[in-house]
């Protein structure tokens, strides 16, 4: 039998300073000790606690010193044998293994697994880890590292808690802590075995230590065999891992993508990035997003922004028939000049778009022939140059030339010359320039003086007019507010009249001749505000409108009783001379007559309307034509090239297929369904739009609902009538004069057609 080797017995005495005060009575009993001063006895075991000792020595015997112990009664620390095989072997001291508990700050934010070879995965995020649950592979420094990098706050707050409670479940160096007693320090170190919570703990500065490992082959060849459990384990943690970051990639660009909409829908710099407040509200409501900086986002995303939209709008071109052009010029506050290109079409469906092509600088020596070739390189981009059906431009010299050099079918922006007609009329009527600027001074007057304004307040609650209504003072570039200037001042001329005697400006009253000229000229410009607020409505101002605007226009001056007003003179004059070029215009004709709402009954000159049915006649049996291959029709010219034999009915046939010729669909069919549209029910005005009229028609008059395409898309202005009209676009038309040179182009296309092709989607 072989001998098996044993670690010799040895029985070295205690050194804590508890065995001064304890003894061992009966030698052949060491688990039982008494103290030497009172006799109390207490049991003892294999690595029990010293814990209760201690505190009878504190409670009992604080201040009393223990006697000398002799050498046979002093406690020796209990053995336990390893092994044994013959007589000569002895048993070697063992230490009581503590059971190690997995007490790491690491668990608080992952889920610990309860099996072997179970991932575990973070609280936080979802990632999913391999963890080895058995013994000796328990190692947490992935997640630590883990934390470190995704969630350092939870790091830090972890270590920060390691370190409170000296290094939790993980291992530390023993070296470095050094516990002493509070009396009697020397050579009374405890050997581990007992409690030392009444001891002082001193933490020494810790030194690196540096460890050296072996390691044996039998632990490289268990490397290398992996189990097929946690080797799908891993691939699963590893899917689950990329899958969070295509995840995070997805929900960044797309934060990413509305930041973008919100800085060009509302025409805000680049810079807006940038600024500390909009950064910390960011961080507050997502910590895990970073804005982009301002070198990001105006050289990169929105950039790419910019061509992801322009493939959208190039594809929307391509689908469309017929395309109009606007081409609306304006000026930005650096008093640069720039040129916005935008078309309009219907898509298959019947919806209207209105999307923006281009936005160009127009410099001090740039020529018409320039804009030109600007231009025609626009619409070769955009392939667009054979589907262009007219080009609507506003007053400047330099684009109207330019779009005749194209010769392309012009058509005046109506918005622009209905203002451009009241204005030139009010200037021509001196009475009535001298009337607002007297009414603008008193306005003027009220809002800046507190006297003047508490003086007014007062007459008016004397008279009992209800609470203080304040002037208003107009804008001279904006005709629609001296109208708003006068209505005001007319319903309250006697209250201002009396406030200002009463302040010693008599002499500003205005007299009962001004009011009443006051009065005609609210009279006789409350049409054309009424005709202002309909085009200002989206989807009012269509071609087919401005006939009928320019109707109802006429009729409401001649009505009027006072003729020989200068400013209803001037506007009569002025209103037929363009309502008659825009009568001769086929294109505004023919989106009047395919208009189902008015057809012809806005025309005064009939020959004019049956010029437009002719002209859409023949565009329909062109388009008959392109089509026409039926049966009917080759049968007859199989017929006509026949040798005809010699038959008694050979008159009688060639007779019908004469007419069979003339009836042909390529010949009648055209007269046929424009004359079923003009029988086909009137509508009344509000009853249907045009636009949603087609739609629900477009089977019972397929070939004139493409015509009607084409001429009801064109605008009847270049630019929104509320740019001209209505104060509330100054926002607008401010922040895009502000806008940088260098990014001008892309903002406005981005503005206008970001959000109609809907490129912004959830993920």
């Amino acid at each position: 039998m072989p001998r098996v080797r044993t670690r010799a017995r040895t029985t070295k005495p205690y050194s804590s300073v508890v065995w001064r005060y304890f003894h061992v009575r009966d030698p052949s009993n060491e688990h039982l000790v008494s103290c030497i001063l009172c006799g109390r006895e207490y049991t003892r075991d294999i690595g029990g606690s010293t814990s209760n000792l201690l505190h009878h020595i504190k409670s009992a015997h604080a201040d009393e010193d223990p006697p000398p112990i002799p050498e046979s009664q002093r406690v020796r620390k209990l053995t336990r044998p390893v092994s044994t095989s013959d007589s000569d072997s002895e048993s070697v001291p063992v230490k009581a293994k503590r059971q190690r508990t997995n007490l790491s700050f690491v668990w608080s934010y992952f889920v610990k697994p309860t099996s072997p070879h179970q991932p575990c995965s973070c609280n936080i995020c979802g990632a999913i880890f391999k963890y080895s649950y058995g013994p000796g592979d328990k190692s947490t420094t992935r997640l630590w590292l883990h934390l470190k990098r995704k969630h350092p706050d939870e790091f830090l707050e972890g270590q920060r808690l390691t370190a409170e409670r000296g290094g939790g479940g993980r291992k530390s160096s023993q070296s470095n802590v050094l516990k002493v007693s509070p009396k009697d320090s020397e050579d009374d170190s405890n050997d581990g075995e007992e409690d030392d919570s009444n001891l002082e703990t001193v933490v020494l500065k810790q030194e690196p230590v540096v460890t050296k490992t072996r390691t044996s082959k039998a632990t490289k060849t268990k490397g290398k065999r992996k189990d097929v459990t946690s080797s799908n384990a891993s691939t699963s943690a590893s899917a689950s891992f990329k899958a969070k970051k295509s995840l995070e990639f997805k929900k960044k660009a797309y934060i990413d993508a509305l930041v973008v909409q919100v800085i060009t829908s509302e025409l805000q710099p680049c810079s807006f990035v940038e600024n500390e407040n909009l950064r910390a509200l960011v961080k507050s409501l997502d910590p895990h997003y970073d804005l982009p900086s301002y070198d990001k986002l105006s050289q990169e995303i929105l950039p790419s922004t910019y061509e992801a939209v322009k493939q959208d709008v190039k594809l929307s071109l391509q689908l469309a028939n017929k395309v109009a052009i606007t081409v609306d010029s304006w000026v930005s506050w650096s008093s640069q000049q720039y040129v916005t290109v935008t078309a309009h079409f219907f898509s298959m469906s019947w919806d209207k778009k209105v999307l923006v092509l281009s936005t160009f600088q127009i410099t001090n020596n740039m020529t018409a022939a320039d804009t030109t070739a600007e231009l025609q390189k626009i619409f070769a981009h955009w392939e667009i140059e054979g589907k262009i059906c007219s080009v609507v431009t506003d007053s400047s010299s330099i684009i109207s030339e330019a779009v005749q050099n194209l010769e392309m079918q012009q058509v005046p922006c109506f918005v622009h010359s209905l203002d451009r007609a009241v204005k030139e009329a009010l200037k021509s009527a001196h009475d009535v320039v001298t009337i607002a600027s007297r009414v603008r001074g008193i306005a003027s007057y009220f809002q800046y003086s507190s006297y003047g304004v508490n003086m007014l307040k007062e007459i008016q609650v004397q008279g009992g007019n209800g609470p203080m209504k304040m002037l208003v003072k107009d804008e001279e570039a904006r005709w629609m507010s001296t109208l708003d200037m006068f209505r005001c001042y007319i319903e309250q001329h006697e209250v201002i009249s009396a406030a200002l005697c009463f302040l010693s400006k008599a002499g500003d009253c205005i007299t009962e001749g001004e009011v009443d000229i006051m009065k005609k000229v609210v009279e006789t410009l409350e049409p054309f505000q009424l005709a202002a607020n309909e085009l200002c409505v989206e989807n009012g101002a269509t071609l087919s409108t401005m006939i009928p605007i320019l109707k109802q226009l006429q009729e409401c001056l001649v009505e009027l009783h006072y003729q020989d007003f200068p400013l209803t003179a001037v506007l009569l004059r002025d209103i037929n001379r363009l309502f008659l070029s825009l009568e001769t215009n086929f294109i505004v004709g023919a989106a009047t007559v395919l208009d189902p709402r008015f057809k012809y009954l806005s025309f005064d000159d009939p020959d004019k309307v049956k010029n437009i049915e002719s002209r859409l006649t023949s565009m329909l049996s062109k388009m008959f034509e392109s089509v026409s291959d039926d049966a009917d029709d080759s049968s007859v010219v199989q017929e006509q090239t026949e040798r005809p034999r010699k038959s008694l009915w050979n008159r009688f046939d060639s007779k019908v297929n004469d007419l069979l010729v003339a009836s042909s669909p390529a010949r009648n069919g055209p007269m046929i369904e424009l004359r079923r549209y003009f029988e086909s029910r009137q509508l009344r005005r509000q009853e249907v739009h045009p636009f949603e009229w087609w739609k629900a028609n477009e089977k019972v008059f397929p070939n004139l609902a493409k015509l009607a395409q084409q001429f009801l898309a064109v605008p009847a202005t270049s630019v929104p009538a509320a740019y001209i009209f209505s104060k509330d676009s100054e926002a607008f038309l401010a922040k895009r004069s502000c806008l940088e040179e260098g990014v001008i182009d892309k903002m406005i296309f981005l503005h206008k057609n970001y959000t109609n092709t809907n490129t912004v989607q959830s993920t």
